[in-house]
């Protein structure tokens, strides 16, 4: 029975795990520009809506507060049913909200139309990148989940553009307008579009498959992933797998007396199991509270400098960056 990390060692990261790369890029753009471009759509919709400053601090504040209250729920949800699954339901739930509030005549229904967007982007957003990792072989890991992070720049930088060139006002009916906030709407919804079309031709998980215990369905996606990575001719039989497990911590206790990214991250539970020692958070803060670091102090014209470089090289190295993934 051969661990399902040292699988993917063998299988590398052939066209699956690219095509998965491409796919939660553009899902990460999507999140992006449902949740940043939204400050661009406000600005330009408050004349059609008579969006004023309390009105937008509700909106802003209706947003976010979905997210947060969503959130949890979606991550739990996204053990219970799959990661792919969750992403597909959410995210059409997503695309659609976001669809009916470009077309929203007044404040109130756009408001709840935003709320509605708010709660459903949480799914994709807790859910993307643990589907990415657990497709990934452990040393490239780290590297692949960096560089989706690109796309929230990316997004930063396209929907700005996108909003400074379009001038669209065309009288539907009435007082019915087609404004420019409208169709940046419509355009920001085309890499969520595009990427759950791809991710409808995917595959669930194998690692979720194990977690409940579906080992035939886990092997039969890394059946899958095999012959696309390496060719036809070549099966998981053939590299001497015949059944696939993960390694779990059954019956192990956390000595520490805390509570936080151990409970959820195995690696970092199996380092706080190697530690004897019974420390409290309140324990080390007595310990080492007193203890002042003193900073560097910096130029404001430094600091402007280094701000326009780093401005610079972002809009030069996401895009060659995902190039050169793709060619891995």
């Amino acid at each position: 029975m051969a661990d399902i990390d040292d699988v993917y060692g063998m299988l590398g990261f052939g066209r699956m795990q690219r095509t998965i790369f491409v796919c939660c890029i553009l899902i990460q753009a999507y999140i992006t520009n449902e949740q940043m471009g939204l400050a661009l759509v406000v600005a330009s919709s408050a004349c059609d809506l008579h969006i004023d400053d309390h009105r937008m601090s509700w909106l802003m504040s209706a947003v976010f507060t979905a997210q947060i209250l969503a959130s949890h729920y979606m991550g739990d949800k996204a053990d219970d049913i799959g990661r792919r699954k969750l992403m597909l339901i959410s995210g059409s739930l997503m695309i659609l909200s976001s669809l009916l509030s470009a077309l929203m005549p007044e404040f109130w229904s756009f408001l709840v139309m935003r709320f509605l967007v708010g709660v459903f982007v949480s799914g994709p957003a807790v859910a993307m990148q643990t589907y990415l990792s657990e497709f990934t072989k452990f040393s490239l890991r780290p590297k692949v989940l960096n560089y989706v992070s690109y796309a929230i720049g990316l997004s930063m930088i396209i929907v700005p553009c996108t909003a400074a060139l379009i001038d669209v006002n065309i009288l539907i009916y009435n007082d019915y307008i087609f404004s420019s906030w409208r169709l940046l709407i419509l355009l920001n919804l085309l890499p969520g579009l595009t990427a759950f079309v791809m991710l409808y031709r995917l595959p669930e998980s194998p690692k979720y498959y194990l977690s409940v215990n579906e080992n035939g369905k886990a092997l039969a996606v890394l059946e899958e992933c095999c012959r696309i990575n390496k060719g036809k001719d070549v099966t998981l039989a053939s590299l001497g797998v015949n059944s696939v497990t993960q390694p779990r911590l059954r019956g192990a206790t956390i000595k520490r007396k805390s509570f936080g990214l151990g409970v959820w991250m195995l690696r970092i539970r199996h380092l706080i199991l190697q530690v004897e020692e019974n420390e409290t958070i309140c324990v080390l803060i007595k310990e080492h509270g007193d203890k002042k670091m003193k900073l560097p102090t910096v130029r404001q014209g430094v600091l402007n400098m280094f701000l326009y470089l780093y401005i610079f090289l972002l809009c030069i190295i996401c895009p060659f960056s995902v190039i050169y993934a793709l060619k891995m």
